[in-house]
Protein backbone atom coordinates (compact mmCIF):
# COMPACT_ATOMS: atom_id res chain seq x y z
CA UNK A 1 0.00 0.00 0.00
CA UNK A 2 1.25 3.47 -0.75
CA UNK A 3 2.20 5.60 2.24
CA UNK A 4 0.80 8.82 0.83
CA UNK A 5 -1.42 11.16 2.81
CA UNK A 6 -3.59 11.68 -0.26
CA UNK A 7 -4.04 7.95 -0.81
CA UNK A 8 -5.37 7.38 2.72
CA UNK A 9 -7.50 10.51 2.50
CA UNK A 10 -9.01 9.15 -0.72
CA UNK A 11 -9.79 5.82 0.99
CA UNK A 12 -11.53 7.59 3.89
CA UNK A 13 -13.52 9.80 1.51
CA UNK A 14 -14.57 6.77 -0.57
CA UNK A 15 -15.79 4.99 2.57
CA UNK A 16 -17.80 8.03 3.65
CA UNK A 17 -19.21 8.45 0.12
CA UNK A 18 -20.25 4.79 0.02
CA UNK A 19 -22.02 5.18 3.37
CA UNK A 20 -23.78 8.31 2.17
CA UNK A 21 -24.88 6.67 -1.07
CA UNK A 22 -26.25 3.64 0.77
CA UNK A 23 -28.07 5.94 3.19
CA UNK A 24 -29.59 7.86 0.28
CA UNK A 25 -30.48 4.67 -1.59
CA UNK A 26 -32.31 3.20 1.42
CA UNK A 27 -33.94 6.61 2.12
CA UNK A 28 -32.60 6.69 5.65
CA UNK A 29 -33.75 3.24 6.71
CA UNK A 30 -30.11 2.30 6.94
CA UNK A 31 -28.04 5.14 8.36
CA UNK A 32 -25.12 6.25 6.26
CA UNK A 33 -22.99 6.78 9.35
CA UNK A 34 -23.74 3.26 10.55
CA UNK A 35 -22.62 1.91 7.18
CA UNK A 36 -19.42 3.96 7.46
CA UNK A 37 -18.69 2.62 10.93
CA UNK A 38 -19.38 -0.96 9.80
CA UNK A 39 -17.08 -0.53 6.79
CA UNK A 40 -14.32 0.77 9.05
CA UNK A 41 -14.94 -2.07 11.53
CA UNK A 42 -14.75 -4.76 8.85
CA UNK A 43 -11.72 -3.08 7.31
CA UNK A 44 -9.87 -2.95 10.63
CA UNK A 45 -10.79 -6.49 11.69
CA UNK A 46 -9.91 -8.02 8.33
CA UNK A 47 -6.64 -6.11 8.10
CA UNK A 48 -7.51 -4.39 4.81
CA UNK A 49 -7.35 -0.95 6.44
CA UNK A 50 -4.45 0.08 8.67
CA UNK A 51 -5.38 0.71 12.31
CA UNK A 52 -4.19 4.33 12.11
CA UNK A 53 -5.74 5.32 8.80
CA UNK A 54 -7.23 8.49 10.32
CA UNK A 55 -3.77 9.63 11.46
CA UNK A 56 -2.21 8.68 8.12
CA UNK A 57 -4.93 10.61 6.28
CA UNK A 58 -4.17 13.70 8.37
CA UNK A 59 -7.61 13.83 9.96
CA UNK A 60 -6.66 13.38 13.62
CA UNK A 61 -6.67 17.14 14.24
CA UNK A 62 -10.40 17.23 13.39
CA UNK A 63 -11.25 15.16 16.48
CA UNK A 64 -11.19 18.29 18.66
CA UNK A 65 -14.00 19.97 16.72
CA UNK A 66 -15.97 16.93 15.53
CA UNK A 67 -18.17 16.80 18.65
CA UNK A 68 -19.18 20.41 18.21
CA UNK A 69 -19.92 19.83 14.52
CA UNK A 70 -22.13 16.80 15.29
CA UNK A 71 -24.05 18.66 18.02
CA UNK A 72 -24.55 21.69 15.78
CA UNK A 73 -25.77 19.46 12.94
CA UNK A 74 -28.23 17.66 15.22
CA UNK A 75 -29.56 20.95 16.57
CA UNK A 76 -29.90 22.46 13.11
CA UNK A 77 -31.85 19.49 11.80
CA UNK A 78 -34.49 19.57 14.55
CA UNK A 79 -37.82 21.30 14.10
CA UNK A 80 -38.89 23.99 16.56
CA UNK A 81 -41.72 21.87 17.95
CA UNK A 82 -39.45 18.90 18.67
CA UNK A 83 -36.79 21.22 20.08
CA UNK A 84 -39.22 22.31 22.81
CA UNK A 85 -39.85 18.69 23.78
CA UNK A 86 -36.12 18.02 23.68
CA UNK A 87 -35.37 20.94 26.02
CA UNK A 88 -38.15 19.87 28.40
CA UNK A 89 -36.64 16.39 28.58
CA UNK A 90 -33.16 17.78 29.22
CA UNK A 91 -34.35 20.11 31.98
CA UNK A 92 -36.27 17.26 33.62
CA UNK A 93 -33.22 14.99 33.32
CA UNK A 94 -30.98 17.64 34.85
CA UNK A 95 -33.25 18.10 37.86
CA UNK A 96 -33.66 14.37 38.47
CA UNK A 97 -29.93 13.78 38.03
CA UNK A 98 -28.96 16.63 40.37
CA UNK A 99 -31.47 15.50 43.03
CA UNK A 100 -30.35 11.88 42.99
CA UNK A 101 -26.66 12.80 43.23
CA UNK A 102 -27.23 15.23 46.08
CA UNK A 103 -28.45 12.33 48.24
CA UNK A 104 -25.03 10.67 48.26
Amino acid sequence: MPDSLYFYMMIVVIIFAAGDMIGQFTRGKLSGLMVVMLLFLFGFVSGILPKDIINQAGLSHLAAISTAMVLFNMGASMENRSYGHFMYDRILYYHVFSCTHSWY
